[in-house]
């Protein structure tokens, strides 16, 4: 996969040190398929380029992706994973490429192939991209562990997932997105258009029998008053905060996303009473794939805004849906148990 032209709108090889400037005006979070790595001054070489081999290795046994080794130091916001953006901290040692393709060769194993670097300089500052393919072969070891991605983060990898990886078990890898569209307003409240879009990443696995969630915080679906819907496939819930849609897609291929659009009701005596914020839980799943959830907070203003992405307060995305919980299997009895 072109990682880069999906990031950058180039190729690696057309890529320059401006455009990864450019990137970083805006903060940036890192995902599945994207990695950030500073290089603090006095830093040594081989001591960072050890955790990127980490990011390669976990590259290799997940989807792929880039890492950008000379990025902003990673800075924490309340309630957000790490924000990179701003000055680069970009490497003060240049190597060449293909010493560099020798040491990632010699220090994964088994040897790693599809692994690309481009290497972009001003005066006496580097940056090292590195575009990594998910491996046929993998799992992979480096440093005696296996590595993947998981959250946005390259940590080692569970023991189901090294078990699946050895057995060639593998899951469909699905993402999950609400996109919020334009708002209309009246007398009481606003209307808030919404989008999910469900995404199959996997090449050549196709999902299967894929259902969705949404549970909404601060309003509510107005066609949860259509009493017909109820016998659709889809249905909601709770006074209308929660929307289930069963079996939305039969069988979902790769490259081919499906959306469904529905609109969120919000009165204005709801948002004061929840202090202007406004929440949703999008969690959602196939036969194949493990359970994932994408949570948003929205701050709601005084002035609503034409990009409706400046109403977002905390984003997090295609988190498995365990995480996303954040409760030990200890919480999820007594919750059950009611004790």
């Amino acid at each position: 996969m072109d990682f880069s032209s999906a990031y950058f709108g180039k190729p690696l090889s057309e890529l320059t040190y401006e455009d990864i400037v450019e990137y970083f005006t805006v903060p940036r979070q890192e995902s599945e398929t994207i990695e950030f790595k500073s290089f603090p001054k006095q830093a040594a070489f081989d001591a960072g380029l050890q955790n990127v081999l980490k990011g390669i290795s976990a590259f290799l046994n997940s989807t792929g992706g880039l890492l950008i080794w000379g990025a902003p130091k990673g800075v924490k916001e309340a309630g957000r994973e790490d924000i990179f953006v701003g000055e680069l901290q970009p490497v003060k040692d240049l190597r060449e490429k293909d010493s560099l393709i020798n040491r990632i060769s010699s220090s994964i194993i088994p040897l790693p192939i599809g692994i690309a670097v481009q290497i972009l300089s001003r005066g006496t500052d580097h940056l090292y991209i590195f575009e990594i393919q998910q491996s046929t072969y993998r799992p992979h070891q480096y440093d005696t562990r296996y590595y993947v991605r998981l959250d946005g983060q390259s940590k080692p990898a569970p023991h189901y997932l090294v078990d699946a990886l050895m057995k060639r078990v593998t899951y469909p890898n699905l993402n999950g997105v609400i996109k919020f569209h334009e708002i209309q307003h009246d007398a009481d409240g606003f209307y808030l258009n919404i989008e999910v879009g469900i995404f199959n990443f996997s090449v050549l696995q196709n999902e299967e029998q894929i259902s969705f969630k949404i549970l909404c915080d601060g309003g509510y679906f107005p066609r949860s008053g259509d009493l017909t819907s109820n016998f659709r496939r889809w249905h909601y819930n709770n006074e209308g905060t929660e929307l289930t849609y069963d079996n939305f897609v039969s069988v979902l291929h790769y490259g081919n996303p499906r959306t469904y659009t529905d609109q969120i009701r919000i009165k204005t005596t709801q948002i004061n009473k929840n202090d202007g914020m406004l929440s949703f839980l999008l969690s959602f799943g196939g036969k194949y794939s493990p359970a994932k959830a994408s949570i948003y907070v929205l701050r709601w203003p005084s002035n609503i805004p034409r990009n409706t992405n400046e109403l977002l307060a905390h984003v997090e995305e295609n988190l498995l849906f365990a995480d996303s919980l954040k409760k030990t299997p200890e919480d999820t009895l007594s919750s059950f148990l009611g004790r």
